[in-house]
């Protein structure tokens, strides 16, 4: 019971955010009767997945005390080249694909580099590579299109027993940083955002850190951008634009600061899933176009404002 309490108290800076959750989900189960049928609870899974995934991918650069532009260029670059190389019902070629379109991810470490060698701001640096995956992206496949086979949407988005397959990598993933977090190479990540000169100060390789962090951030955008390919069964070179900034708001919303050093996967989750049911339960209130971009900015600033006032109380 003494753990239970702790645990809760630890934790008590996410109540609001899973408030707000239960009361998206809520208004979805409302709205959409059917939302505890398998087929519309799968649905629902396979269209949260890249907002937890890109969540995830977004935290891990917070925490270093920046933010990454280039993440939702680098989820368009994955869903084009998944769709254009993609082989029908050949299961050799689906994995290896996949396992390229990770490794680009891995690239994303070579930008950790160089924010860490020369201590540059990771703003700038991820708009500069942004354009470059965007470039990419658009001499892959300039327009919507290519193919999906079967063996591939069934492996990521299908069913693995009675479960979404899309939940369970969500969960394989989330394990994962949930065991680097304990690890020397979490430590090292958020002693870095945390304060770099003291970090430096102290012996640590804040260059490293940098490396690390964005290495993992860009193999979570390439499974966005996986997850994503597979639900729409084709690639866009421009289909993930606005996922760099709803993962900003999925991450805030989970209390990731801007300063670094502090963020909870377990906030970034619950985040992510409001702002990816936000978009069903503002289309069934038939809040559409430009009214949705205005209420998602004003969550966002929100949610700002809420972090700075806590910080600032503690």
């Amino acid at each position: 019971m003494n753990k239970i309490k702790k645990s809760i108290k630890a934790n008590s800076e996410l109540i609001p955010i899973y408030i707000v959750m239960l009361i998206m989900v809520a208004l979805n189960i409302w709205k959409q009767p059917t939302f505890f049928k398998p087929a519309t609870f799968a649905r629902i899974c396979n269209q949260l997945a890249p907002y937890i995934f890109m969540g995830m991918a977004q935290m891990c650069i917070m925490v270093l005390g920046g933010m990454d532009f280039g993440l939702g260029a680098l989820v368009s670059f994955s869903t084009c080249l998944f769709a254009t190389y993609m082989v029908e019902n050949n299961t050799t070629n689906t994995f290896i694909i996949i396992g390229i379109i990770l490794l680009i991810g891995c690239i994303d470490a070579c930008v950790g580099y160089i924010v860490g060698r020369f201590n540059l701001p990771t703003i700038v640096v991820t708009l500069a590579t942004s354009f470059v995956f965007e470039g990419l992206a658009l001499l892959t496949l300039p327009t919507p299109g290519g193919f999906i086979n079967s063996f591939a949407s069934n492996m990521l988005i299908g069913k693995l027993g009675i479960l979404p397959a899309s939940l369970i990598w969500c969960a394989v993933f989330a394990g994962i940083w949930i065991l680097m977090r304990k690890s020397s190479i979490g430590l090292l990540i958020y002693a870095t955002g945390n304060n770099k000169k003291s970090a430096f100060s102290s012996g640590l390789n804040v260059k490293k850190g940098c490396v690390l962090a964005f290495f993992i951030s860009g193999i979570l955008a390439a499974m966005a951008g996986l997850m994503l390919c597979s639900r729409t069964m084709s690639g866009d070179p421009t289909i993930a634009n606005d996922m760099t900034i709803n993962a900003v708001t999925a991450a805030v919303l989970g209390g990731v600061t801007f300063s670094g050093g502090e963020g909870k996967l377990a906030g970034v989750i619950a985040g992510s899933i409001v702002v990816g049911i936000l978009v069903n339960v503002l289309f069934y209130l038939n809040i559409t176009g430009f009214y949705t971009y205005f209420v998602q900015g004003i969550i966002l600033i929100l949610s700002v404002v809420v972090n700075n006032l806590r910080k600032g109380g503690k």
